[in-house]
């Protein structure tokens, strides 16, 4: 919910006061989430150099 949130413009201050969190755990959640987001690409993309330098 904080990402989505998140991503619809809300800062970290509003999404704490409208799910009755701490601004840490907001914060941590959206860090958290934004990782999770990139890591397949980045598995993607050294798979694909793997790949690219056996041929």
């Amino acid at each position: 919910m904080a990402l989505r949130l998140n991503a619809h413009g809300w800062n970290v201050p509003q999404i704490a006061q409208y799910l009755d969190w701490a601004e840490q755990t907001v914060r941590q959640t959206i860090r958290r989430g934004q990782f999770q987001r990139r890591l397949p690409e980045f598995l993607f993309l050294s798979s694909k150099l793997f790949y690219s330098r056996k041929k």
